[in-house]
């Protein structure tokens, strides 16, 4: 007989037929199957559907017989990867018409907001979840942002909007956070709706990452083990829980930035406005490496 080795795939089932007959693996090792020689093999892989996994269709290996050991492990995920289309209203994430591929991100999926057409630079206002932060969030794994990115809830919520990222923040454009209504917050972190962290830094490192306000509202980033920042400007109120290092942060018009319960490391820090300030809150702390302070006027 020879082995065959079928290397697991994320996001799909895997079926081993051997004369048009289903094999079980052997029992020391559910990737590995003994067939025997001048018989046909196929393998089956089959996407996943449902509330964890949204993926393409099957992808099948044949083979006429085995003359020697196989081992398939050039596919190694059945994920599709969205991107943000805003084919539907236009706005809110959870429209699963704003997607490319039709289906609302969870926290497998990568995604991406394009640039735009020839040399303008899109800008995509987009709605995320209000409601109570354990059972209605918007999830992703890695975002790809080469637009610029808003990401706010509408502007009558009365309640809090999440987005949890499971993987991290690149690309060419900017994304910001930005306050929506009176008693509501924007914020990111790396929780999976059940409240179990990933207990890992995430890095925001598009070209620009902004935190704006509306009225007294607030943005936080909530992360196990924080966040790393390559250029960040404030508007507003920031909160920061979880370990943060921010290469450079410039505070405009009061801007009001705060360490809860945490640590976080500013390379430079730059004031564009008198009356903004760095506080700490919680028991939290700043390490600040350089400081410069610059008049509103200059900007």
């Amino acid at each position: 007989t020879y082995n065959l080795t079928v290397a697991s795939v994320e996001g799909a089932s895997v079926e081993v037929k051997a004369g048009g007959e289903a094999i079980s693996p052997t029992a020391e090792d559910d990737n590995v199957y003994k067939v025997l020689p001048n018989v046909a093999v196929t393998v089956t892989y089959t996407a996943l559907y449902g509330d964890d996994y949204t993926f393409t269709g099957d992808m099948v290996y044949s083979y006429d017989s085995l003359t020697e050991d196989i081992e398939i492990n050039s596919l190694t995920s059945m994920l599709v990867a969205e991107e943000w289309t805003g084919g539907g209203d236009g706005v809110t994430w959870k429209d699963a018409n704003n997607w490319s591929h039709k289906t609302i991100p969870n926290q497998n999926i990568d995604i991406t907001f394009p640039r735009g057409d020839d040399d303008d630079v899109a800008f995509y206002t987009v709605y995320i979840s209000n409601g109570a932060w354990w059972d209605n969030r918007e999830m992703c794994k890695n975002m790809t942002v080469n637009g610029t990115v808003m990401l706010t809830s509408d502007a009558n919520s009365s309640s809090w909007c999440y987005l949890s990222l499971f993987g991290d923040v690149d690309g060419t454009g900017a994304l910001a956070l930005k306050r929506a209504g009176l008693d509501n917050a924007t914020t990111i972190d790396d929780n999976d709706g059940d409240q179990n962290y990933e207990n890992r830094q995430i890095k925001i490192n598009c070209n620009k990452f902004y935190v704006y306000k509306v009225d007294d509202g607030d943005s936080y980033l909530n992360g196990s083990e924080g966040f790393s920042i390559t250029d960040a400007e404030v508007w507003g109120l920031f909160n920061l829980n979880g370990t943060t290092e921010i290469a450079s942060l410039k505070l405009y018009d009061g801007a009001k930035v705060y360490s809860k319960s945490s640590t976080s490391t500013i390379s430079t820090l730059i004031v564009a406005d008198g009356e903004s300030a760095i506080a700490k809150a919680d028991g939290g702390v700043f390490t600040v490496q350089a400081y410069r302070s610059e008049t509103s006027d200059s900007y």
